[in-house]
């Protein structure tokens, strides 16, 4: 989209000559991949994905068509995204855990190549056999696969696509979590795509430490922030929070984003005190509910107080919808919140009767914004269903405004505790759990009773050499709420909690262990 929109004549065997003085047009390093130590400047991944894009269109692929990626993060898969980005086809981004079902993500339609990482091979040609319309180019990621070593090396002429229409054209699927039933393919346009570049706009940062996984929407908003800033991404396909917080030290990390499970892990990690992260001084929060002791804590003991942390409210649907600029991150009055509204975005919270409930009141959020997804990847009547004549997008999140403009998220709508007519959140409850010392990550359901009431039941992963009884957690929860915050259902202690594969708690799969 940046290249496209300077006008830029790109040649698929040399950098163009008098163009204008962007990021991409630089020699210092983009990329950086932590597991490999390989790094690449700008102008090589530019170098790259203008070959692969080049290859692809002498191979028959072009507007319109569907190419598969299905790989974990890596210099040269950014090449192949941005490559058949160039051509103007349309990339699916498959979560590695579901490798072995792209074909029903895919359905009928015809898939013109697919690309994925050595270790997945075996189950995505189990799924490549399956497809009514088999593709004619299957490559891994891997240089030494002749089929890819031939695209990067590409002589062919390249031209970029004129997108007519940068609303409806549609350059990137990914797929949502799952958490509400199966996942659903986003399909995300030219326009919500520029945005996402736009969500992390701090100027100071050099080197943003990148660890989801290269399915979930931070991984583009990286990517293309990353260009449009022109700072380093680390990439990072360890979930190990030691081996991460030694990267923020070695590399000298100025940003990262973290999802909630991961803030208390790090907070966590025996290795902590013997580290130096001096450097960061950028972290967004995103994919859960923030907690407030969890978010104070982290300022304390991971940033030692620093700077603060931005937790941010958005989805696949509809990308980063609030901000804290210009706000002062240490003020804590507002830590549990996710911010203001961002430019050009809309929303109403509303009760279950559809009326618009006022300041500091719990309802479901409706969103819309100036660029949201062009709609669900073949589900045209879903699609319709979420959206309201205005052009407001349900989201399922149950949250509320403060007087201030503040937007606070509470969770699911779905997961919300009806008690004799009041919604309750659990979020305050589980922000209880995770600051007893001997928990690592705890949630909490409700469990139906045979009377017709429900109570309240923890899921608790216990910190490793801490060994615990379920009455006191529920003890320690009891005497910091309210009756109906009880764990009157008690606490159930597991290895780990189940997780959808963009890493939120799997409350569905909670459910069912408990029946």
């Amino acid at each position: 989209a940046v290249l496209h929109a300077r006008g830029y004549r790109i040649d698929s065997q040399e950098v163009c000559r008098d163009v204008p003085a962007i990021c991409f047009i630089t020699y210092h390093e983009a990329q950086i991949e932590a597991q490999t130590g390989r790094s690449e400047s700008f102008a090589g991944i530019l170098q790259q994905s203008t070959c692969i894009a080049a290859g692809l269109q002498s191979r028959g692929v072009a507007a319109g068509d569907i190419v598969v990626v299905c790989c974990d993060k890596s210099i040269l898969a950014y090449s192949i995204l941005l490559g058949t980005m160039f051509t103007g086809s349309t990339t699916f981004v498959i979560n590695s855990l579901d490798a072995n079902k792209i074909q029903q993500y895919i359905g009928q339609h015809p898939v013109k190549a697919v690309f994925c990482d050595p270790m997945y091979s075996d189950s995505v040609m189990k799924s490549v056999n399956k497809m009514s319309f088999p593709p004619s180019l299957v490559a891994t990621i891997d240089l030494e696969d002749p089929l890819l070593e031939s695209l990067t090396k590409s002589a062919e002429e390249f031209a970029l696509l004129k997108v007519a229409d940068t609303k409806q054209h549609v350059p990137l699927v990914l797929f949502s979590s799952g958490s509400t039933g199966d996942p659903k393919g986003v399909q995300i346009s030219d326009l919500l795509l520029q945005r996402l570049g736009y969500t992390f706009d701090d100027e100071s940062i050099e080197l943003y430490l990148l660890m989801s996984a290269f399915s979930w929407i931070s991984s583009p908003i990286s990517l293309v922030s990353s260009i449009l800033r022109g700072y380093t991404l680390v990439l990072s396909n360890s979930r190990e929070p030691g081996y991460n917080l030694e990267l923020i030290q070695r590399y000298k990390v100025n940003g990262v984003t973290l999802s909630a499970s991961v803030v208390s892990l790090f907070m966590k990690e025996p290795s902590l005190a013997q580290l130096d992260l001096s450097s960061l001084r950028s972290v967004a929060i995103g994919g859960d509910v923030v907690l407030r002791r969890e978010a104070e804590m982290f300022i304390q003991k991971v940033l030692q107080g620093r700077t603060g942390v931005q937790s941010l409210y958005g989805m696949t649907e509809t990308g980063i919808l609030t901000t804290w600029r210009n706000q002062d991150l240490l003020d804590l009055s507002k830590i549990d919140s996710t911010g203001l509204l961002a430019p050009g975005v809309e929303i109403k919270i509303l009760n279950d009767e559809g009326q618009e409930v006022p300041s500091g009141s719990l309802g479901e959020l409706w969103v819309k914004s100036v660029a949201m997804m062009v709609g669900y990847w073949d589900k045209p009547e879903l699609t319709s269903q979420l959206f309201d004549p205005d052009g407001f997008f349900q989201t399922g999140d149950a949250g509320y405004f403060d007087n201030d403009g503040f937007l606070y998220i509470k969770g699911r709508v779905k997961d919300l505790i009806d008690f004799r007519g009041t919604k309750i959140s659990v979020s305050d409850i589980e922000d209880i759990l995770k600051s007893h010392p001997a928990v690592i990550e705890a949630a909490v359901i409700s469990k139906p009773h045979p009377e017709g009431f429900h109570r309240l039941t923890a899921f608790v992963v216990n910190k490793p050499g801490c060994d615990v009884a379920s009455e006191e957690i529920v003890a320690f929860v009891g005497d910091q709420v309210d009756k109906v915050k009880k764990l009157s259902g008690g606490v159930h202690f597991i290895d780990k909690l189940p997780r959808t594969s963009s890493g939120k708690v799997n409350r569905k799969l909670l459910h069912e262990m408990l029946v």
